[in-house]
């Protein structure tokens, strides 16, 4: 392996019959985990520690926005524009959780594997954050046409909006915030996709901090899956490439 890693421990899980081998990149601490098995399906996922208390969605925000431009690939929208139409991908998405977001994606190409993989970390760490994105994917003010009088709307907004339409969904919110509410630091108690109230009190300028605090190296953990272990090149190429962001 190439000498930026260290190799940490080595576990062999007999149910999965599956090696799992974890890995320290030297420079920033970042974490990697190589699952090294039989399946032709190659999956690579990139996870980041974004716990918020504040219930303004910012996470979820972040998520979105990452993915509509980065200095390498300018264009509208990475996961439709890009990545829908140039790859052989049987998998991708993009996920907020109330403590971390989660970035995963699979494929049955080693070539696509580490194409893919290339446009993902690009995405985490060198995405164009600006206002106007913020705006369209976050919420923004608008004129409602039929009233005249001011409104919110934004991507964010509205699908949270529609989350909260439904009473199963609004019951479970309520059970996390009667588990953990009395710790007003945990993010567990607030609704890490933003409740709809709150998502317009989050400024631009807290929603950049919140992207610089939480998107370094030494917060990634970064997973492989699958068979790429047994092709040698292949095995340093994405290893290459993973150091050539964490150094960054």
């Amino acid at each position: 392996m190439t000498p930026e890693f260290r190799l940490l421990k080595t576990t062999f899980i007999q149910e999965y019959k599956m090696n799992l081998l974890e890995y320290c990149h030297i420079k920033t601490g970042a974490k990697i985990y190589d699952l090294q098995n039989d399946d032709q399906e190659l999956t690579f996922a990139i996870s980041f520690s974004t716990p918020s208390n504040s219930g303004t969605g910012v996470a979820h925000i972040v998520e979105h926005t990452v993915f509509c431009e980065t200095k390498n690939y300018p264009v509208k929208d990475i996961f439709f524009s890009y990545i829908s139409t140039n790859s052989i991908a049987t998998y991708f998405n993009a996920l907020t959780f109330s403590d971390k977001t989660l970035y995963p994606f699979s494929t049955a190409s080693g070539a696509d594997y580490l194409i893919l993989m290339q446009a993902y970390l690009d995405v985490c760490f060198n995405p164009i954050l600006d206002e106007k994105k913020f705006a369209q994917e976050g919420w923004r003010y608008e004129i409602d046409p039929e009233t005249g009088k001011l409104k919110f709307n934004g991507i964010v907004y509205n699908e949270m909006k529609g989350v909260y339409s439904s009473s199963d969904y609004v019951a479970y919110n309520y059970l996390d915030q009667a588990v953990y509410g009395n710790d007003l630091n945990s993010p567990y108690c607030k609704n890490s996709g933003g409740q709809v109230e709150l998502i317009p009190s989050l400024t631009f300028e807290q929603y950049k901090s919140f992207y610089y605090e939480h998107y370094k190296p030494e917060k990634a953990q970064i997973f492989f899956y699958g068979n790429s272990h047994l092709n040698p090149k292949d095995a340093i190429l994405k290893f290459n490439l993973v150091n050539s962001f964490l150094n960054k």
